[in-house]
């Protein structure tokens, strides 16, 4: 495993050995939580917009199920009933 030193002054070190106090680590030990967490930072929490929902809601329960085949039925039915006529005898 490699090594590296860096040199801190005083003022960071103290300030380096009160966070891993605080947080019941030793210096070397917070130090590669630190670093280990820089390296693998966590997935980002996605959450769903409201318009997503929306969308996946219409999906799963169309509102209009079935309008399609309505309107196609009614356009048969005013094809066979529309006429045109021509000018009518005096």
């Amino acid at each position: 495993m490699a090594s590296h030193t860096i040199e801190l002054d005083a003022g960071e070190y103290e300030i380096l050995e009160r966070s891993a106090n605080v947080a019941g680590l030793s210096v070397p030990v917070f130090l590669k939580q630190l670093i280990g967490k820089l390296r693998y930072p966590p997935e980002p929490v996605r959450t769903r917009s409201r318009w997503a929902a929306l969308s996946e809601r219409v999906r799963r329960e169309p509102p209009l199920r079935g309008a399609g085949d309505y309107v196609l039925e009614c356009s048969h039915v005013f094809r066979e009933d529309f006429a045109l006529l021509g000018p009518r005898p005096l």
